[in-house]
């Protein structure tokens, strides 16, 4: 129930903060829009014991933005270019292994957020993402940046650290 009632609050902030007004009225409406939101989207069973790790959630911001400011440098070389009349766009599908469903939405919204690349659709394992890159040739690049994203992910909001990350009764913690 604690962590309902910090998601009002944190929505409400949010609400807040959109419409950039602190009046009682804003902040009112944000409550109700909160618990509107709690009350009605479901959140499945394996995300209500989602693990946040700082130092890695911080680590994914700094990924995600030197990722931003990679490909929207990218995007605009290839549109100030003499090929930007030749590129053609293609769709890959990317498959993500975080087990969290709020792992895989962050990474899906992340990749639809940075400039050349699209989350069109998630088929129905959940799982598989289906990626529009604007530039084929950038189809290596895109992979190894939505491959980063998930790892950061993971690593800072899974519930349990991927078999890779997790210590091994060899190492000393």
């Amino acid at each position: 129930m604690m962590r309902r009632g910090a998601l009002v609050i944190l929505l409400a902030g949010m609400w807040v903060a959109l419409w950039g007004d602190l009046a009682l009225g804003t902040v009112v409406a944000g409550l109700l829009a909160g618990l509107l939101v709690v009350a009605t989207v479901p959140v499945p069973a394996s995300d209500r014991q989602l693990t946040i790790r700082p130092v890695a959630a911080l680590a994914f911001v700094a990924t995600f933005a030197g990722m931003l400011i990679a490909s929207t440098w990218s995007v605009v070389r290839l549109v100030l270019s003499s090929r930007a009349g030749d590129a053609h766009g293609v769709l890959i599908a990317y498959e993500i292994a975080p087990e969290a469903y709020a792992v895989r939405t962050l990474i899906a919204h992340s990749v639809s957020l940075t400039p050349g690349t699209l989350t069109v659709d998630v088929q129905p394992d959940g799982r598989t993402l289906q990626v529009h890159v604007m530039d084929a040739d950038a189809v290596p690049a895109a992979r190894r940046s939505i491959s980063a994203l998930e790892s950061r992910a993971a690593r800072a909001f899974a519930p349990t650290l991927p078999p890779s990350d997790r210590p091994s009764d060899t190492e000393v913690a």
